[in-house]
C-alpha cells in the first residue's frame, strides 16, 4: 500500500485455474488434456502472500545478493512483527 491510502475493505482471495495448454509446442511440455479426469480439486493451506514493500532494515538481513531470500527474510520479518503485535 501506498502512504496514505486506506486498507482494502473487500476481502481478498485467491484464484487458481486449469486450462488446457496441450496446444503449444504440441504438449511438449504439458501433455495431453483429455478432461476425463475432472473435476479438479485444489485446496491451499497456511498461505502467506508478502507485501510490495519492505523496509530498508528488513532486507539489510538477507544475505547479499540473493533478492528472493532478501524477499522472503523480509516478508517473514514482518509477519513476525505482526504476530507480537496480537499477543
Amino acid at each position: 500500500m501506498r502512504e496514505g491510502e486506506p486498507w482494502p475493505e473487500k476481502p481478498m482471495y485467491l484464484y487458481a485455474s486449469v486450462w488446457d495448454a496441450s496446444h503449444i509446442a504440441d504438449g511438449a511440455w504439458t501433455g495431453t488434456y483429455h478432461g476425463r479426469d475432472e473435476p479438479y480439486v485444489c485446496s491451499y493451506k497456511d498461505v502467506r502472500v508478502p507485501t510490495a514493500e519492505h523496509s530498508v532494515e528488513d532486507a539489510a538481513h538477507a544475505p547479499a545478493g540473493d533478492p528472493i531470500a532478501a524477499e522472503a527474510a523480509a516478508a517473514a520479518e514482518e509477519e513476525k512483527d505482526a504476530g507480537a503485535s496480537e499477543v
